[in-house]
């Protein structure tokens, strides 16, 4: 049984930012979810079963809720939503990006970008040596860095011992 749903959004361009206003992210969320999206304006009408449909509308409420909280959606972002909707994991993209390092007043903060590397940062913060283990390239470093020059900043700490 086919359904069709519409979203509306403020404009356009929040609706773009949505999917980094990449027209193939949304491809992505047709074939992995199974439904059919058309967008116009400020609004999005996906076709599909309920169930489905229930599941591409909660891509969109994440997406729209890291946008309302100033995140800058990339594909990263976009597909972070997509994988824990489809894969039906209980994190979703705001949990995820709610570890912000600020590091300086004139650059953007730190975001964590997964519930992994949240969980890090709030270890970093409660205890006094961390140990991270994982693939290269998934942040452990820049973020244990980004920590502690917040750490120096705020006086936390009076300097920074690099070693490997």
């Amino acid at each position: 049984m086919t359904e069709t749903r519409t979203l509306e959004f403020e404009s356009a361009r929040a609706l773009q930012s949505l999917y980094a206003n990449d027209i193939k992210l949304l491809k992505n969320l047709e074939d992995s979810l199974g439904v059919r999206v058309t967008t116009r304006e400020g609004w999005v009408k996906m076709e599909g079963e309920p169930e489905k449909l229930d599941r591409a509308q909660r891509v969109f409420d994440q997406l729209e809720e890291a946008r309302k909280r100033g995140v800058d959606i990339q594909k990263h972002e976009f597909n972070y939503a997509l994988n824990s909707v489809s894969e039906e994991r209980a994190d979703n993209l705001s949990d995820a990006i709610s570890a912000r390092i600020v590091t300086s007043s004139r650059k953007a903060p730190v975001i964590a970008r997964t519930v992994g590397q949240k969980n890090y940062v709030e270890a970093i913060e409660k205890y006094d040596v961390v140990f991270a283990i994982g693939p290269a390239g998934t942040g452990k470093t820049y973020l244990a860095v980004a920590m502690a020059v917040a750490a120096l900043k705020k006086e936390q700490v009076s300097r920074i011992i690099l070693a490997r």
